[in-house]
C-alpha cells in the first residue's frame, strides 16, 4: 500500500537490489528539503540521478524550513555529487522544475531552475537536468523550454561551468478528469508539447490522475500514450514563428531581471542572494490549488 520506495530504510543494500534489477539508469524523485543521508545511500547503491534543490524541494513541499537551511543541505548532496565526478563518475543531478504544479510563470521556474543549476555546477556536478512544467499553452510552454535552454547555457558560460545539459518536459500536474479517455486526451498534449519543444526527457502522468494513487497497470497505460504520441513526432520541432520568438525573448527578459536582482542582493554570492531574494519578495513561489481540483 506505500506510494514510493523508502530508499533511507531500505539502505544501500536494498537500492543496490532494485539498480541491479533494471537495465536503465535510475533516479530517485522524492521531495524531501533534507536528501543529505538519502543522496548518500542512493548513490553508493549506484543510483545514477538525483532530483532536487534548495528552493525546489522546500518552497512547494514545506512550510517550516528555511532556505538558508535547505541550499545548505542540498550544497552537501551537489558536493557529493561532484566528488564522484572527481573520481570518474558521472552522476546526473536534476531541479524540479514544475515547483508547486501548475499556472508557474515561466520567468520564475526558468530562474529557479538556472539558479539551482548554477549551485549545482558551483559543488561540481558536470550532468545537470533542468525542468519546466506545462501550463498548457503551445507556444508558451515550447519557448519556456528553448529559452530555459538558451538563457542557463548563456549563464553557464558566463561563470565558466563545462555542464552537460538537459531538460525535462513535466506533462500537465493539475486537475485531471475522471473520463480515462479524456486524461488520455491530457497525456498526449503534454507528449506533444515536449516533443515540439524537443525536451530532453518527460515526466509521465497516468489516466488515474483524478482518482488517486494508480496501479501499475495504469502507470504503464500513461507511458504507452506518450511513447506513442512521441514516435508520431519523432524528429519534428515546432517552427519558428514571429509568436515564438517574441514569446521567447519576453520569458527571457524577465527572468533576467529577476537573477540580475538575486545577484544584486547577493553582492554576487549567489545563495546568500537567494536568501535574501525571498526576504525582499523578489523570488517567490505562487501557490495554486488546481492540483485538487477535476477538469469537468
Amino acid at each position: 500500500m506505500l506510494n514510493g520506495f523508502p530508499a533511507v530504510n531500505y539502505g544501500v543494500e536494498g537500492c543496490r537490489k532494485v539498480y541491479e534489477a533494471v537495465d536503465l539508469p535510475l533516479q530517485a524523485r522524492h521531495g524531501t528539503p533534507d536528501a543529505r543521508l538519502l543522496s548518500e545511500i542512493i548513490h553508493a547503491s549506484g543510483w545514477t540521478s538525483n532530483e532536487g534543490g534548495g528552493i525546489s524541494y522546500n518552497i512547494p513541499y514545506a512550510k517550516s524550513v528555511s532556505v538558508e537551511k535547505t541550499i545548505r543541505d542540498w550544497q552537501y548532496c551537489d558536493r557529493l555529487v561532484g566528488m564522484y565526478e572527481e573520481m570518474g563518475i558521472e552522476l546526473n543531478r536534476e531541479s524540479f522544475g514544475p515547483l508547486t504544479g501548475t499556472l508557474v510563470p515561466p520567468s520564475i521556474s526558468n530562474a529557479v531552475a538556472i539558479i539551482e543549476g548554477l549551485l549545482a555546477a558551483e559543488q561540481g556536478v558536470k550532468n545537470l537536468t533542468l525542468g519546466y512544467g506545462q501550463c498548457g499553452n503551445l507556444i508558451q510552454d515550447v519557448a519556456a523550454i528553448r529559452a530555459l535552454v538558451e538563457q542557463a547555457e548563456e549563464y553557464f558560460k558566463m561563470y565558466g561551468y563545462d555542464v552537460y545539459l538537459t531538460t525535462v518536459f513535466h506533462q500537465w500536474m493539475g486537475g485531471f478528469p475522471h473520463d480515462e479517455s479524456k486524461a488520455f486526451g491530457v497525456i498526449s498534449w503534454g507528449s506533444a508539447t515536449a516533443a515540439l519543444a524537443g525536451a530532453t526527457k518527460v515526466i509521465v502522468k497516468t489516466p488515474h490522475e483524478a482518482v488517486g494513487i494508480p496501479t501499475k497497470e495504469a502507470n504503464a497505460a500513461g507511458i504507452k500514450a506518450t511513447k506513442q504520441t512521441l514516435n508520431l513526432l519523432r524528429g519534428q520541432r515546432l517552427p519558428e514563428s514571429k509568436e515564438l520568438k517574441a514569446e521567447i525573448e519576453l520569458i527571457k527578459a524577465e527572468t533576467k531581471c529577476i537573477l540580475d536582482k538575486v545577484f544584486e542582493l547577493g553582492n554576487g554570492d549567489l545563495a546568500v542572494g537567494t536568501v535574501k531574494a525571498f526576504e525582499a519578495g523578489v523570488l517567490d513561489i505562487p501557490l495554486h490549488q488546481a492540483s485538487t481540483m477535476q477538469v469537468k
